[in-house]
């Protein structure tokens, strides 16, 4: 597989470089009056190395392999996630409506990305007059 271009990092660097100066001022006004601990300045920067840094280089590998109209399906995936871990960490209950729901999504994941596809009918003929 071919790297990423270097207008390709440019754009996503820029994007994220402006996201930062866009968002900087609203952080500053919300600090808070008194330095954090070691440890929540620590999770901050696990969170933006693994969550954001990583997570930007992993999805723009997706939309280079296999372009951003399939890599805008991982979004519908976040309600899979957020069962799955809303039950093994808060305890929330599974109802069968959530069930439906999901196979309802993944259904339409599935369809959407071309992993699942319906069959076609055949055509009307034309007959010429």
């Amino acid at each position: 597989m071919e790297s990423l271009g270097s207008d390709d990092l440019r754009r996503a660097a820029a994007s994220i470089t402006w996201g930062a100066i866009w968002l900087g001022p609203l952080g500053a006004i919300q600090a808070p009056s008194h330095l954090p601990s070691g440890g929540a300045i620590a999770a901050v920067l696990a969170l933006a190395l693994l969550g954001t840094v990583a997570g930007q280089l992993i999805y723009f590998r997706l939309i280079y392999a296999y372009g951003s109209a399939r890599a805008s399906l991982v979004v519908y995936l976040l309600p899979v996630t957020a069962l799955f871990y809303g039950s093994l960490l808060l305890g929330e209950t599974i109802t069968v409506s959530a069930i439906v729901g999901l196979v309802l999504i993944l259904t339409g994941t599935a369809l959407g990305s071309g992993v699942l596809r319906l069959p076609r009918r055949s055509g009307a003929v034309a007959t010429a007059p």
